[in-house]
């Protein structure tokens, strides 16, 4: 007799037979409509599959919640506390992604507000901890992809992991998720993948940082690059006029224009064609330098700048505008403003090294100087030849 109960025990009519409902056990991916929020009764299934209202231990990437509640658990928040410190530590810059689950019981509705809580909940305690990098919190909604322990679907997921975290599992077993099982009560690991979850399989190494020339290095060689400025500009005293070619300088430092370097994402002070006043070399210097990175400036960035000549841009002497004034000004921004607005940038600063190097001075080899993009050349070009036509006409007018 005692054989005979034992046989039917272990039967698969018994071991689905769920005493909540009838017929065969639900999977998980039942829709449960009638439910108020996230696993919070309604026709959830009765029994071992709903694990109580607990949440799982975290790990260092993922978050465990408790039933319909997006509240940080303490093991939560001292995951999070390693993460941040790791982080910073670290001194990443690195974006951080985080999504946001719900388990498949409940009201879709309250559950795709649950997930979007518990992201949010992980990305302001983040920043909280004094993370300043983008972070993005996303909610997912319902989801049994984890495993069919509905506490595993309970999650919110950090991206990206840091490598000097080494991540723990969680204790096996009845009531308990293995991050490398997520499937403890069947003993199958899923090998589905999350669609919301990118994987890359050929990851880029990461970029190592440029070298950086220190911020007095920079300011030393500025204020020397200045003051023969003030003297090309025929200054007797320790004095510099703010032209545009002191704009040139103060992009080439911070990494923008011709040629390309790597940009500090900071704002340059001196307008684009200077203010035209003057000032005394160590103070102009100062000026720029508060506005540039403390810690340096990019060793690329720094060459750059090394190869500027240190004196303003002159117009050749026969043409009508004769210097750089008004009318020259006014001539080749109305000009450069008839132009689609990605190439009028290109064709500005093409004009400007063009009047510098002459009439003379072959276009194609100005457009390669300026660094033009190549699908932007013609266009540029067309502007450079249209300008020189036009000073032609303004002389040949003027001579009669």
């Amino acid at each position: 007799m005692a054989v005979k109960m034992r046989q039917f025990w272990q039967t698969d009519v018994v071991k689905n037979w769920n005493p909540g409902q009838a017929g065969p056990k639900a999977g998980p991916e039942t829709n449960y409509q009638s439910a108020a929020g996230d696993d919070s009764a309604g026709d959830a299934p009765a029994g071992p599959a709903a694990d109580g209202p607990g949440a799982l231990e975290a790990t260092s990437t993922d978050l465990f919640f408790e039933k319909d509640l997006p509240k940080l658990t303490p093991s939560d928040m001292k995951s999070l506390d390693d993460y941040a410190k790791a982080y910073l530590e670290a001194k990443s810059s690195e974006p951080i992604d985080i999504k946001g689950y719900a388990s498949v019981e409940g009201k879709k509705d309250r559950n795709d507000k649950l997930s979007q809580d518990r992201a949010d909940a992980v990305a302001d305690y983040l920043k909280k901890k004094g993370i300043s990098a983008k972070i993005t919190s996303k909610g997912q909604g319902i989801t049994s992809h984890f495993g069919d322990d509905l506490r595993s679907n309970r999650r919110a997921v950090i991206t990206p992991p840091l490598p000097q975290i080494k991540t723990p599992t969680a204790p096996t077993g009845p009531g308990r998720l293995s991050m490398r099982d997520p499937k403890p009560l069947t003993g199958q690991k899923d090998k589905t993948f999350d669609p919301n979850i990118h994987h890359d399989p050929n990851p880029s190494p990461p970029q190592p940082k440029p070298d950086l020339v220190p911020i007095t290095t920079v300011e030393q060689e500025l204020k020397k690059w200045l003051q023969k400025l003030g003297k090309a500009q025929n200054h007797k005293d320790d004095k510099v006029r703010s032209t545009t070619v002191v704009r040139l300088a103060e992009e080439r430092l911070h990494g923008r224009g011709y040629p390309p370097g790597e940009d500090d994402n900071l704002k340059a002070i001196t307008p684009t064609d200077g203010d035209q006043q003057d000032y005394s070399v160590s103070d102009l210097t100062r000026k720029i330098i508060e506005k540039l990175p403390p810690k340096g400036i990019a060793k690329k960035n720094f060459e750059h700048f090394k190869k500027l000549a240190a004196e303003d841009v002159k117009l050749p002497p026969k043409t009508v505008t004769g210097q750089l004034n008004k009318k020259f000004h006014e001539l080749r921004d109305k000009l450069v403003s008839k132009l689609p607005k990605a190439v009028q940038p290109w064709a500005k600063k093409g004009i400007d090294k063009l009047i510098e190097k002459g009439r003379d001075y072959a276009i194609d080899k100005v457009i390669e100087e300026v660094g033009v993009p190549e699908n932007l050349k013609g266009e540029v070009k067309k502007a450079l030849e249209d300008y020189l036509k036009k000073i032609t006409e303004d002389e040949s007018e003027e001579k009669k």
